[in-house]
């Protein structure tokens, strides 16, 4: 999970510490009669007041004192507050001082525990790994689901207190040379080795705060350990830092006088090794949210205790964190940008722990045949700099990470500078496009995302958000702990088509019970099927004027719908001023009963709607009459669900039938110049409903307010099997300028092609749009013919302006006209490496040279997936043509199977470098070069 406040504070102090702490220079200043030399991070700029002020308290503490602070017991980290149950999670119970040891409180409520109304009344005893009996007392809540851990949350909360210290007594010694600093220090360390061999593993049941459980033997589940929540949290990166302060210090000598024990042995022995040990009993990668962790504190607990296998240890981990948990593109596997960040923040620590580090002499590593030598992990790190290229094309232009996926929408962990201008942006492998333009306050984003439903996945394949004028205009709630966290990931809950009342299918998402069914509750497990994943179709943003992308993402209802066949959305960002744009959106879907059409405006500011409609009340929620809004927590279920069906949290409705043209606007209320205009085109069996829906934003993560925050949103419902959503927004300010939308009509019926004329004061656009792309469409009075994917055609008082073309070769209209190349296209039969660069070895004969240079070629392959990659150039050899592309494909072939014909090698396995880390048999598949052309004047 993304780092919360008041959750494990050492990831945060690790990088805090980092500010006063740096790595040695690479001149090779360290002294040169240590291999491993102490500190290994020179220190500088300590702020020595602050850290007196912090430490005084437990500087005038007794050594007995301070030991007596960590308890023989394990610490229990995230306990939530039977009294009233706010926060998010149930892991409000936190708030711990040293000034009340003994006690802690809810941050919401201010209930301090134990008390005699939440007694510990329940007991697990364990038997601990050295043998020995404990018992760990809790509140009873009714069931093992709800048990109050309140005395486990006490010991950790003065664990990481300790932690702290202990590091910022270290940072002192260091400064002042004064041994107090360095003894009490040492008296933390060694306290944690005494006790940290005889704590159980222990953890959570799922997403089940207060259900914990205790384990005697691996295999352990992920979410377990002896410190941290995790496996990823175990080890004590901060304390190791601490130690390696502290570790030329006397204060190790006078403490094994004065205990009659050998204190260093101990601590190295008992405490770090013993921890990573354990991490090493578990699966090498359980997932990726914390392998960035368990990097960091390998290479801290080896610097620091002087063990080479260690430190590559971790340096391994991180180094294939890339390849293990980034799509080729940089993405993190999760889409989600906070995560993303996580982990990239938290990769910022291995770098710069590891850095200036060299092994000992003649040493060279048993496993990976490495020897290190002044290590810099972070230089002329390609996959590192993809993974930062690709989050800062996240950023909204209020500084804003896009709140994709299990992204948060309001936090300032996913805040940062704001762009000072929006560009088209493309992550290919994680499935996400961002059309931009303008610079400073009239920045206009459009993002369409057609990714991976992997881990922290939400529902929401071809999902559209929409920025414009310093505003969220189609919003996203993005990440929440609340009890609505279904809602806020389900399908209807962002701007994209709902099919036969279904959710779409996450492959590996977060699934406690079937969310499958938006019109009922079901408590059954699913089974994860095949992947889903979207696939881009076109991609063309080079005309500042006009761009243009189109995904498709069928797999989203694979096996629930069954036939269905279609599923893709087109969206056009048209400029008609230095701060205005419309967008034009097309939705097809083809197959299934019943499509639902979905659009909200802004999670975090009040809006009213209103309608060209005479919308009818209708009564109860979108369950149908009779119903209201509910969203019941219980006890059975985990601290992020309600019991009950998603559609019965959309109500306030009203609706009316829709067969022409209609149109709603979102104007907010802080702001009523500022808004949203929808123009949709109807049809015969069509219904239009207005309703009110859960924003959860405002509600900070309170589940005691997730309730009281409401967004507007329109539904649009198509009962035809086949059917298409043509709308055009347009975000303004002041009033809207597009005076008029009007149909075109094609010659001969048009086939699948569409056509609309914009009227913006006295130019008018005519957009058109055909899937197919295949034959020359004209239309009905008005002069214009076209052959392509996409065209537009901008006049003023009758006379073209400009024209811009996409996939096709032919756009006219009266005496003017825009021609287009062929696109091409051929069959791939290989894969060639050659001197850093990466070819595709395709049929045919292409234009050599850079006529295609930055253009996009979509590799459709045997697998299902269509893989998009920037062309750098084009080379003839013999009777087919390489084309080669900029950085990496992210495929490697598989070893050749003996015995087959070089035809058959033309269909090898090919595997996947990156994330998903699919193999699939075929070849390679197809391609097209993505190509447009456009008028200057």
């Amino acid at each position: 999970m993304p780092i919360q406040p008041a959750r494990r504070k050492t990831q945060f102090l690790l990088v805090l510490s980092l500010i006063f702490i740096r790595a040695p220079s690479s001149s090779g200043k360290t002294p040169p009669d240590s291999i491993f030399p102490h500190p290994f991070l020179a220190v500088e700029r300590i702020d020595v007041p602050a850290l007196r002020a912090r430490t005084e308290r437990v500087m005038g503490m007794t050594g007995e004192a301070v030991a007596r602070l960590i308890s023989e017991l394990a610490p229990i980290r995230l306990v939530g507050c039977p009294n009233c149950q706010g926060g998010s999670q149930d892991t409000s119970v936190d708030v711990w001082t040293i000034d009340d040891p003994g006690r802690i409180s809810c941050r919401y409520c201010g209930e301090r525990y134990p008390n005699d109304r939440y007694p510990l009344n329940g007991t697990v005893e364990v038997i601990n790994p050295r043998g020995e009996r404990q018992a760990y007392r809790f509140h009873d809540g009714g069931s093992e689901k709800r048990r109050f851990f309140f005395e486990g949350v006490i010991s950790a909360a003065a664990d990481d207190y300790l932690v702290e210290r202990a590091h910022d007594l270290g940072l002192l010694y260091q400064a002042t040379k004064d041994e107090a600093y360095a003894r009490k220090a040492a008296v933390i360390l060694d306290r944690f080795a005494q006790v940290y061999p005889g704590w159980p593993v222990h953890g959570n049941e799922g997403n089940y705060a207060n259900w914990k459980t205790f384990h005697s033997a691996p295999p352990y589940p992920v979410q377990s350990g002896k410190w941290g929540r995790w496996i990823h949290d175990e080890l004590m990166t901060e304390l190791a830092l601490a130690y390696d302060l502290i570790h030329d210090s006397p204060a190790f000598t006078e403490s094994s006088a004065s205990s009659g024990a050998e204190v260093r042995r101990r601590i190295e022995a008992d405490l770090f090794r013993a921890q990573v040990e354990l991490v090493r009993a578990y699966p090498r990668y359980l997932g990726a949210s914390g392998q960035n962790g368990t990097a960091a504190g390998l290479i801290a607990i080896g610097r620091a205790i002087e063990d080479p296998d260690y430190v590559h240890d971790g340096v391994g981990r991180f180094r294939d964190c890339f390849y293990k948990w980034f799509f080729a593109d940089g993405m993190a596997q999760s889409g989600s940008p906070a995560y993303a960040k996580q982990m990239l923040r938290a990769l910022e620590s291995p770098i710069e722990i590891s850095r200036g580090y060299s092994d000992p002499p003649q040493y060279t590593h048993p496993n990976d045949g490495r020897r290190f030598a002044d290590l810099d992990l972070g230089k002329s790190s390609l996959v590192l700099e993809r993974a930062r290229s690709a989050l800062a094309k996240l950023i909204l232009p209020d500084g804003r990470y896009a709140p994709i996926h299990d992204s948060w929408a309001r936090n300032r962990f996913t805040q940062v500078e704001p762009p000072r201008e929006s560009r088209s942006a493309l992550l290919p492998a994680a499935g996400h496009a961002v059309l931009g333009r303008g610079v400073g306050p009239e920045q206009t984003q459009v993002h369409l995302h057609f990714g991976n439903h992997a881990g922290h996945a939400h529902a929401d394949e071809l999902n559209i958000q929409l920025f414009s004028h310093g505003r969220e205009m189609l919003g996203e709630i993005g990440y929440s702990h609340t009890k609505l966290r279904p809602w806020a990931m389900s399908t209807p809950a962002h701007n994209t088509v709902v099919v036969d009342r279904f959710n779409q299918i996450i492959t590996r998402g977060w699934l406690p019970v079937s969310w499958a069914r938006l019109d009922r509750f079901e408590k059954t497990e699913l089974t994860a099927g095949e992947e889903v994943f979207g696939n881009l179709l076109l991609y063309d943003t080079d005309d500042g004027r006009v761009q243009v992308v189109e995904a498709e993402a069928v797999r989203a209802y694979r096996g629930l719908v069954p036939g269905l066949k279609e599923y893709r959305r087109l969206v056009a960002l048209v400029e008609t001023g230095d701060a205005d744009v419309y967008v034009v959106d097309i939705f097809r879907v083809s197959g299934g009963r019943e499509h639902l059409w979905a659009a909200h405006g802004s999670v975090d500011k009040d809006q009213d709607l209103e309608t060209t409609l005479k919308l009818e009340p209708q009564e109860g929620t979108l369950l149908g009459p009779g119903t209201e809004y509910a969203a019941v927590r219980d006890p059975e279920l985990d601290s992020e669900s309600f019991k009950g069906a998603v559609f019965g949290l959309i109500d306030g409705l009203s609706s009316a039938p829709a067969p022409g043209q209609w149109s709603a606007t979102w104007r907010f209320r802080d702001t009523p110049e500022l808004g949203l205009k929808l123009t949709m085109m109807g049809s015969a069996r069509r219904r239009v409903s207005v309703g009110r829906a859960p924003s959860i934003v405002p509600a900070g993560e309170d589940n005691a307010k997730a309730d009281e925050f409401k967004m507007p949103l329109v539904l649009v419902e198509d009962g035809d099997e086949e059917c298409v959503f043509v709308a055009v927004w347009e975000p303004f300010r002041g009033r809207p300028l597009i005076s008029k939308i009007s149909e075109l009509e094609f010659r001969g019926g048009g086939g699948r092609a569409i056509g609309l004329a914009v009227e913006i004061g006295g130019r008018t656009d005519y957009i058109l749009i055909d899937p197919d792309g295949k034959e020359t469409r004209t239309v009905k009075g008005a002069g214009i013919a076209f052959q392509g994917r996409f065209g537009l055609i901008s006049e003023v008082k009758g006379k073209p302006v400009f024209m811009h073309l996409t996939c096709g070769t032919l756009l006219s209209k009266g005496s003017q006209s825009l021609h287009g190349r062929p696109v091409p296209r051929g069959n791939i039969f290989g894969l060639r490496r050659d001197k850093g660069s990466e070819a595709f070895e395709a049929d045919g004969e292409l234009p050599e040279g850079d006529r295609y240079r930055g253009h996009w070629m979509l590799v459709s392959g045997p697998d299902g997936r269509t893989r998009a990659y920037k062309v750098s150039r084009l080379k003839r050899t013999g009777d087919h043509s390489l084309i080669f592309i900029d950085g990496e494909s992210g495929l490697e072939p598989l070893p050749p199977v003996e015995g087959r014909t070089g035809q058959e090698e033309s269909r090898r396995k090919y595997r996947e470098t990156y994330f998903p880390h699919q193999e699939f048999d075929g070849g390679l598949g197809s391609f097209m070069i993505l190509d447009a052309a456009w008028t200057t004047h």
